[in-house]
């Protein structure tokens, strides 16, 4: 039984129709509705502009690796070979990781030196 107090709005909490059932549970007739008239959820438009932004996003990210990889190579040239060594140098040189991030993991300087030698 639920508390008895002034600000319990009743017996079940409210929520929105069109999304919860009345006893809580998800409403998951939206989506099949839209499935059904052909619409692929999660997406503003169609699989044709799906495509273009993965191959923009894609191409964005090659021309960042590609920059990042010449600044790794300097290090290396350097002395500094380790991952562990090469993500401080990196921290320290203001150098921001694909996602972002000014916090560089040596897994990370692993990947992008396995994708250059072509073993990823």
């Amino acid at each position: 039984m639920p508390p008895t107090c002034s600000t319990w709005p009743g017996p079940y909490p409210r929520a929105s129709p069109n999304r919860f059932h009345a006893a809580g549970r998800i409403n998951f007739l939206p989506a099949v509705l839209a499935i059904r008239k052909g619409r692929k959820l999660g997406t503003a438009g169609s699989a044709e502009t799906a495509a273009r932004a993965r191959a923009a996003r894609s191409e964005q990210a090659t021309k960042a690796n590609a920059t990042t990889r010449a600044v790794i190579a300097e290090i290396q040239r350097a002395g500094h070979l380790t991952p562990a060594a090469i993500a401080h140098e990196l921290e320290a040189r203001g150098v921001r990781t694909p996602a972002g991030r000014d916090r560089w993991a040596p897994a990370q300087v692993s990947r992008l030196l396995a994708a250059k030698a072509g073993t990823r």
